[in-house]
Formats: structure tokens, C-alpha cells, sequence
């Protein structure tokens, strides 16, 4: 890193703390780990419009025209890793969606990232990052029994074919059934004697 490129990171992450800060204040949050997905991407959005509105994230390459090809990668990849290390550290998911939301980058050009249409390998490296720790994130929330354990499974299996890739290893894993699935109201399944989603996954196997 350039020490250009590290004044740079180091200036953008002072800002996003500040713009954390003052979010929190106004809105009269004790704990960002309790706040809901809806009001995490709300704070990604004020932290966008405080810190992202002046260009900072592109490239200054006036030969590159195509709208995917005018971001700095480079910078943008420090910042996708203080973003996932800010979702970790508040419990959120990691996600393209989400880190769209903190860089004001369309959603179209983060999926077009990573498919050889952009011109350096650090956009690949971005996105293949952001896909492989919303899988971690995801899983996370099944062994620390948070969320609703239905819901995250079928994110993964949408996302990521954790029941496609199970079952072409010959790990055949039919679908739950109703009187198999977690009390919800238990949240994780493991109180009062019952068992839990990954209980049930175990005996199947």
C-alpha cells in the first residue's frame, strides 16, 4: 500500500466511525449488535450519503468509460474488508446488497464484477469475498442458535446450494418435516429438553 493509498483508507475509516456515531446518537441506539437487518442497511445508507458523496471511490483513470470500470478497486477492496469486519463485530450479515449500500455501488455492477468484464483482479477478489462471508456469516447464526434457523437455511440453499452440494457428495438430506422443524419460540431448540434444527440434520445422516 502507497502511503497515498493508506491516508486514504485510514481518512475514509475515521469517517465511517464518525458517521456510526453520529447515527447512533440520533437515533437513540444502545447496541448495534440488537438493532434489526432493516435498520443496519438504513445505517449503510446514512454512512453512503456522509461519506461517499464526493467521488472518493473513483477511479480517476478519465480513459476508462464503462459504468463498472470507474471505481478504484483497489480502495474499494480496503474498505469491503472494514465492512465485513463491521458486520462481525455487530452480528449482521455480510452481503453484496449490503456493501452496495455502504459504497453507493448499483447493485448491477457488483454482480457484474467477478464475470471477466472488469479489468483488474481486485473486483473479482471483492466479490468473491463478499459471497464467501455471507456464507460464514450466515452459518455462524446456525451454531450460535440465533435468528430463525428455517430462514437461514433457506438463504443458504438459495445462495449458496448447501442442499445441492450436500447431495452431490451422497449426503442425501430430504426436507424437513413439519413435526421435525425448531420451535421458533425457542428460537434455537435447545431449551427444555428439545431438539434443535441441527439435532434433526445429525440423525439423518
Amino acid at each position: 500500500m502507497t502511503h497515498e493509498m493508506e491516508t486514504k483508507v485510514i481518512n475514509i475509516i475515521q469517517s465511517i466511525d464518525n458517521a456510526m456515531l453520529d447515527y447512533i446518537a440520533d437515533n437513540d441506539i444502545e447496541n448495534l449488535n440488537k438493532i434489526s437487518m432493516s435498520q443496519w442497511n438504513a445505517l449503510l445508507i446514512y454512512i453512503n450519503n456522509t461519506c461517499f458523496g464526493n467521488g472518493i471511490l473513483k477511479n480517476k483513470n478519465s480513459n476508462i468509460k464503462m459504468a463498472y470500470n470507474v471505481y478504484d478497486y483497489e480502495l474499494l477492496e480496503y474498505i469491503c474488508d472494514y465492512y465485513i469486519y463491521l458486520c462481525y463485530k455487530h452480528d449482521k450479515e455480510v452481503s453484496l446488497s449490503g456493501f452496495g449500500k455502504l459504497t453507493g455501488i448499483a447493485w448491477v455492477t457488483l454482480n457484474t464484477i467477478g464475470k471477466g468484464e472488469i479489468l483488474s483482479s481486485k473486483d473479482s477478489d471483492i466479490r468473491k469475498k463478499l459471497l464467501a462471508e455471507n456464507e460464514q456469516s450466515l452459518s455462524n447464526k446456525l451454531f450460535d442458535g440465533k435468528g430463525n434457523p428455517v430462514g437461514v437455511i433457506a438463504i443458504l440453499n438459495h445462495w449458496h446450494n448447501w442442499q445441492t452440494a450436500a447431495a452431490a457428495k451422497g449426503e442425501q438430506k430430504p426436507a424437513l418435516k413439519a413435526d421435525q422443524l425448531p420451535d421458533l419460540s425457542l428460537m434455537d431448540g435447545q431449551k427444555q429438553g428439545k431438539p434443535g434444527l441441527l439435532d434433526n440434520m445429525h440423525k439423518e445422516e
